[in-house]
């Protein structure tokens, strides 16, 4: 008998009557809030970054523990004196139209970004493209010199400067090669943009790229933190993006259908402090009493709920196995400057109360400040990303403001893209000249024995001049459908937010 079916199922099979279920080739994400610009060069969030490595490849990419790989470009060197970076393009890559990949796609992209109306205070090219050699000519030749193509596989960057950690910066998306289709952008990634709506971004396969992934079609859209777990539960989507923002206790039940993909830390939580002229907070006694105030209480009392599985506290810039990390106690040593300071600040707040925005996400932190007998506005109140995002860069019209900020690995000259004068992050609110000054000093070392000593002065200065509260280290996460996707990788890496990761289960 048992023969007899075997056999019937076989013909069924051969003869088309019956079929097996079909993998689900279709993803939906969930990210927290809108993304903005979907555009390599006008990204502005972490939201879109991440979302975007998935179409755009840089010529490299940071991997495990932060060693730099190649992506685009098969290999490099350096010259000794760190001014000189030679790129062998990977040919074989194409773009989602068919088109091959060439040396010259970068310059063209670069050249063609700093044009664009940017995003954010400076262009998100400028903190490498600044230091190119031509760029003070830009603004009237729409050229950079330094940026040569002498074949349609070499790109060869000449900086001004020595640049220690130009690798780094190469490999963020922003500096990703794209090229122009009428009125979309194409990368040479697994995916391709097909089309977009406020909140709602649709993707297909790029056939042509060398990463194959294993779903047809990726849907991302907004769903609030509060939302996510229903919205897992439903099956409303599959993959939950930056779940280190909500609370969800399944992941920790082996009887849940749900699952998280833990990393290691991959965002700096900072609160922004408005130093320009005329807030209250440009008095520097100010901010360092604030500063006092909020890390005493982080230490003292317990997180959050949603935040216990994802914070590390730490109110120094750099990962704890980073150079220019200082001894604890040094640091809390400058921190509790700002205790003797903190009544002359509660009472300036009461005559000057502190104009507070936070997203939807970061919410509690309203709550969280006025608790530590702060005086804040009653225009204080959560807002959509997109205006957090432009008070930021553009508005610099409240005193203090939740951020994430994302974490380079490795060098510590990393954190130049938050703080540095020409960082493509930077905001003038959070500009402090002697941080950045050392910052930008910092970038031409290259004496290995130098480089820590250095960055534990911008510590300091940062301690000192807290352009920021850094609350500490936020680890990634991502939560899933277990009985729907799988995992491919054993390892989250800081910043890999590719989907390749992922295939249906």
């Amino acid at each position: 008998m048992k023969k007899i079916t075997n056999l019937l199922f076989s013909i069924l099979l051969l003869t088309g009557c019956f079929t097996l279920p079909k993998k689900e080739s279709h993803l939906v994400v969930g990210v927290p809030a809108e993304w903005g610009e979907l555009i390599p060069s006008l990204q502005h969030t972490a939201y879109a970054d991440a979302i975007l490595s998935n179409q755009f490849e840089s010529l490299v990419r940071v991997g495990a523990g932060g060693v730099v790989e190649p992506l685009a470009a098969k290999s490099w060197t350096i010259d000794k004196t760190f001014t000189v970076f030679t790129f062998k393009i990977d040919t074989n890559k194409k773009f989602s139209n068919g088109k091959s990949l060439t040396a010259m796609d970068f310059k063209n992209s670069w050249e063609s970004a700093l044009v664009l109306d940017p995003k954010s205070s400076n262009s998100s090219l400028q903190d490498v493209l600044y230091k190119v050699v031509g760029f003070n000519k830009f603004s009237a030749s729409k050229k950079i010199s330094g940026l040569e193509t002498p074949d349609e596989q070499t790109l060869v960057i000449r900086f001004s400067k020595p640049f220690r950690t130009a690798l780094v910066y190469l490999s963020g998306g922003r500096m990703a090669a794209a090229i122009k289709d009428g009125d979309k952008y194409l990368g040479t990634g697994t995916y391709q943009l097909a089309s977009q709506a406020p909140g709602h971004a649709e993707f297909v396969k790029n056939n042509y790229s060398d990463l194959s992934g294993d779903f047809e079609k990726v849907t991302y859209i907004v769903v609030p933190t509060s939302d996510a777990v229903n919205a897992l539960k439903n099956k409303k989507i599959q993959l939950y993006t930056f779940a280190e923002k909500t609370q969800i206790d399944e992941c920790l039940s082996e009887n849940e259908t749900i699952s998280c993909y833990l990393g290691s830390a991959s965002r700096h939580f900072t609160i922004i402090l408005n130093g320009k002229q005329g807030r209250l907070l440009a008095n520097k006694n100010h901010r360092k009493a604030l500063q006092a105030l909020v890390i005493d209480s982080l230490i003292k009392n317990e997180l959050p709920p949603h935040l216990k599985q994802t914070l590390v506290v730490d109110p120094q810039l750099f990962l704890p196995l980073q150079k220019g990390q200082v001894d604890p106690i040094e640091a809390q040593k400058i921190i509790a400057e700002g205790k003797p300071l903190i009544t002359a600040f509660l009472n300036a707040t009461k005559k000057h109360p502190l104009l507070v925005k936070t997203s939807a996400t970061e919410k509690w932190l309203i709550d969280y400040i006025k608790s530590l007998g702060i005086t804040i506005s009653d225009k204080s109140g959560d807002e959509e990303t997109k205006s957090i995002v432009d008070t930021y860069y553009k508005k610099h019209d409240v005193d203090l403001l939740a951020l994430g900020i994302g974490v380079v690995s490795g060098d510590p000259d990393g954190i130049y893209h938050a703080l540095g004068k020409d960082g493509s992050i930077s905001s003038p609110m959070s500009y402090r000249k002697s941080v950045s000054d050392l910052l930008e000093t910092g970038r031409a070392i290259l004496d290995e024995e130098k480089i820590s000593p250095h960055y534990q002065k911008v510590t300091k200065a940062a301690l000192e001049e807290v352009p920021f509260i850094h609350l500490g280290f936020l680890k990634t996460k991502m939560a899933y459908r277990s009985d729907l996707v799988k995992v491919k990788s054993n390892f989250k890496q800081r910043e890999d937010d590719r989907l390749i990761t992922f295939s249906p289960l």
